[in-house]
């Protein structure tokens, strides 16, 4: 079976590597601070986070189909429930599945190359942890997303390890302050990562999965979603406080009104039933905007 390029753009989700990316680049920049950046290593970090965000990607359209979610079910959306283009016969299983394993080796390769470059066992681990969660999180035996670790796993994928890696590949080391910094971006993913699993709650119950909406229910899962986001302005609010950020990093709370109207719009889908495609759009351009405005904070302070 032969795919065009859009259906791979499709199956691996490109639209969603903001969501890694983003974070990522806050990281790097926070470098800024120790006096060192370098363009060119940030390229590499860039490419090689999008290559692992790809990765899970693929698995995670694989594992989903072979253990019934992402079915064809209900509404579809960018941002939640899967491509669904092995479902409708747009790509061959087999071929996500290698196509999975190519990314994953190119990765784990490209790191390792560069760690070695740079000299880094740390810078190492970081990669291959990163390169396992991304294997692990859907994929069998262990499933992460299915066992009610994934939403643990991925605020460790997406705030320390990609905010902590960012910076680490410039500055060469880490502190707290670049913890606490990643701390807001694990936790406004996992927002982001509930949000759409409240809207997938129904297939992802049918395929076993025990993420916390489907554990929770609908409604106790987007508290759980106003209570990622609270905290995650106030470390951010408490660490400018303190003088670990700056005083600027207060300007970040001027995203606060559309990160509470993400937040009310998922509420009136769970209460309609319906329109969940409206409300995760709304989660994915906050979490966007959010990170945006922190790197621009950084840039110009």
């Amino acid at each position: 079976m032969r795919c065009s390029l859009s259906t791979w753009f499709r199956v691996s989700r490109i639209n969603f590597l903001p969501v890694s990316l983003l974070p990522y680049t806050v990281g790097a920049l926070w470098g800024l601070r120790s006096g060192a950046f370098s363009f060119g290593v940030f390229i590499v970090g860039l490419a090689g986070t999008g290559l692992v965000h790809v990765t899970a990607n693929l698995f995670n359209e694989y594992w989903d189909f072979r253990q019934g979610a992402d079915s064809l079910m209900g509404e579809y959306s960018p941002h939640y429930g899967g491509s669904r283009s092995i479902q409708r016969g747009a790509v061959a299983p087999s071929s996500v599945r290698r196509a999975a394993w190519l990314c994953l080796v190119s990765a784990l390769a490209s790191g390792f190359v560069l760690s070695v470059i740079l000299m880094s066992p740390l810078l190492l681990g970081m990669i291959v942890g990163a390169a396992f969660i991304a294997w692990a999180y859907t994929a069998r035996p262990l499933s992460l997303s299915y066992r009610g670790l994934g939403e643990a796993s991925l605020f460790i994928a997406f705030g320390p390890l990609l905010v902590g890696g960012g910076y680490y590949l410039q500055a060469m080391r880490l502190d707290l302050s670049v913890i606490l910094l990643s701390v807001p971006s694990g936790l406004l993913v996992t927002a982001l990562l509930v949000a759409n699993e409240v809207a997938d709650v129904r297939t992802d119950s049918h395929a076993g999965k025990a993420n916390l909406a489907v554990r929770w229910g609908a409604g106790r899962a987007s508290v759980l979603v106003a209570a990622f986001l609270l905290l995650a302005y106030l470390v951010t609010g408490t660490a400018t406080v303190c003088g670990v950020f700056s005083p600027a990093f207060l300007f970040s709370f001027l995203t606060a009104p559309l990160a509470l109207q993400s937040f009310l719009s998922l509420r009136r889908s769970i209460s309609a039933g319906a329109g969940f495609r409206e409300s995760s759009a709304g989660m994915f351009r906050f979490f966007c905007l959010y990170h945006c405005s922190i790197a621009l904070i950084i840039m110009l302070t």
